[in-house]
């Protein structure tokens, strides 16, 4: 017969070890994720808070989809009564990190689309990387003030302008031949 006092223990041991379990592979889930910081990545918003926020479903890694969260304070003023459900748009990540949820390890992502990488990000997905962008200012809603080492074909530039609803002017900066900048 097995005592009523040994099967509590093993029933807590279980719940300890699943805990602790829990936290190391969240915080190992973060060591593997917080290298995709301060990158662009695509998303469907699924929901709207009642805040103004909403939470966003991105694809971090090819076919990994995760929920992340996107604070009202993150979106432009001119986005925040257009963004519904179902939308795809581009999103910078903006911090990953771990956290207790109901006494449960969880990864939190959160997302912008008012950072100036965003705007740098979107720019060199769309030339496929072949030169260096910088975004030097950026308002919001308005106009973003990037430089460029080369020429941007003018679709390139129309098509970031229209996911940002806002103007972008860039500036080509030509750099001495053999310098590094």
């Amino acid at each position: 017969p097995v005592e009523l006092s040994t099967m509590r223990v093993c029933n807590n041991i279980k719940k300890i070890l699943d805990k602790n379990l829990g936290k190391a592979a969240c915080l190992k889930e973060t060591a593997i994720y917080k290298r995709k910081e301060h990158q662009m990545r695509w998303g469907e918003i699924v929901k709207k808070r009642s805040d103004g926020g909403f939470y966003v479903e991105i694809d971090i890694e090819e076919g990994v989809p995760i929920t992340s969260f996107c604070p009202n304070n993150y979106v432009g003023v001119h986005e925040r009564g257009r963004l519904t459900a179902g939308q795809r748009r581009a999103f910078h990540i903006r911090r990953i990190e771990p956290v207790l949820l109901h006494h449960t390890a969880r990864l939190k992502v959160t997302v912008d689309r008012v950072s100036k990488t965003l705007v740098e990000r979107l720019l060199q997905s769309k030339i496929g990387g072949k030169a260096k962008i910088r975004c030097r200012n950026r308002y919001v809603g308005q106009k973003s003030f990037v430089e460029s080492s080369a020429f941007l074909p003018r679709e390139v530039i129309l098509a970031a302008s229209r996911e940002l609803g806002e103007h972008i002017q860039v500036r080509v900066i030509k750099t001495a031949r053999g310098a590094r900048s």
